[in-house]
This record gives C-alpha cells, sequence and structure tokens, in this order.
C-alpha cells in the first residue's frame, strides 16, 4: 500500500510536470505567431504604437484598473474590445484582412495583451524611446495582468522594429 501511494505521488509530479511544459510551449509559440505579425506590421520602420493609437494597449486590462479576472465577463468587457480592436489594425498593417488570425488565447484562458514601449518618450525609464521594448504578455495562471501579491505573468520582449 506503501509502495502504490509513492509511485503515484511519483507519478501526479511528473504529470505536473509535464502540463506545465505543455503550457510553457504552447505561450512560446504563440508568442512567436504574436511577434511574426508585428514585425510585418512593422515593416518600413513604424513605431507599433502608430498603428494600434496606443502606448499602452494593456494597460486598461491590469489589475490596478480592476480587472481582476481576465476570464470574467463582467470585469474585462472593455479589455478585450480594446485587445481585439488593435489586434485588427495589427493585422491589417502588415496586410491580413480583419479577423483572419484571430488573437490567441493562452493555456489559462486569457487574451494575451501587449504593451507599446518602442518610440514612447518617458524621462527617466525610456528617455529616447529606445529603451524599452514593446513587450507581448500573458496573464498567467492567477488571470490578472500585473497582480502584486501573486505576479504570474509571462512576458516577451518583441524585437524592435525602429530602434536598433
Amino acid at each position: 500500500m506503501v509502495i502504490l501511494g509513492i509511485l503515484s505521488t511519483v507519478g501526479f509530479a511528473v504529470f505536473t510536470s509535464a502540463q506545465g511544459r505543455a503550457r510553457d510551449a504552447k505561450v512560446a509559440a504563440d508568442f512567436k505567431m504574436m511577434q511574426k505579425m508585428i514585425t510585418q506590421a512593422t515593416i518600413g520602420g513604424k513605431y507599433l504604437k502608430d498603428i494600434t493609437g496606443s502606448q499602452c494597449t494593456i494597460c486598461v486590462c491590469r489589475y490596478s484598473d480592476g480587472v481582476t479576472n481576465m476570464t470574467d465577463p463582467s470585469q474585462n468587457a472593455t479589455c478585450v474590445t480594446r485587445l481585439n480592436e488593435n489586434w485588427n489594425k495589427i493585422l491589417n498593417a502588415g496586410g491580413y484582412p480583419n479577423d483572419s488570425t484571430p488573437l490567441p488565447v493562452d493555456p489559462y484562458g486569457n487574451l494575451y495583451g501587449w504593451d507599446e514601449n518602442e518610440g514612447e518618450i518617458a524621462a527617466g525609464w525610456n528617455p529616447t524611446g529606445c529603451e524599452n521594448p514593446d513587450r507581448i504578455s500573458s496573464a498567467g495562471p492567477n488571470h490578472s495582468f500585473g497582480e502584486p501579491t501573486a505576479y504570474d505573468d509571462k512576458n516577451y520582449s518583441v524585437h524592435r522594429s525602429v530602434c536598433k
């Protein structure tokens, strides 16, 4: 009986580890696809912020703005609308029709978000606009972008389009 308990504990740990690796692989593949779309859209030296018309698409989705659960429609309506509208702007700028490539959902059920940093001038942390790249993010398992007590967001820096 003790041996079965040990084996089931080990089996569960291996299974849980495999699930985590599979989730990480999906996030990496999604980031790569989104990077490709953003790169296509920014060909010719355009900043992502000029394409989307925003310096921080993800900002209306953050924990500090009251969105504590990205999968809760009562909290995320403004966020989801903005993400989808700006994703379609990225697709259009890259030569793709609206909704031809739906904005992907991370393994936790959240839409990905992004922060358009490149070209954004901010004294102290981005004085020339080239210090901080654009960033794609997953809210992670807690479904909240930037939740301070259990930060588990997954972030990916986008290759620079103008600043090299």
